[in-house]
């Protein structure tokens, strides 16, 4: 598109291991990746994927193809996060 030159990608992070070399050889260069917890169960109760570690192991794919901005992205819930805190 005439005037873009600048493209960001949000994902759950899930399918980048397969994907991360094609999208950074493609032209992308900046991710945006949900991660809502890093506490793997909590993980898998709030989001599709299920698998933290897959998510993780995407985000070390992405930086091992050349992507330097990644941003990690997460919503605040307000019962996770008062459960979270009260432990």
């Amino acid at each position: 598109m005439p005037g873009l030159n600048d493209f960001t990608m949000t994902t759950n992070g899930a399918s980048l291991r397969k994907h991360a070399k094609q999208l950074y050889a493609g032209g992308l260069r900046r991710l945006n990746i949900s991660l809502d917890s890093l506490d793997a169960q909590r993980f898998k109760q709030l989001t599709r994927t299920g698998d933290l570690a897959k998510v993780i192991d995407g985000i070390h794919a992405a930086q091992e193809a050349g992507f330097k901005r990644i941003k990690l992205n997460a919503v605040i819930l307000k019962a996770v996060t008062m459960t979270k805190s009260s432990t």
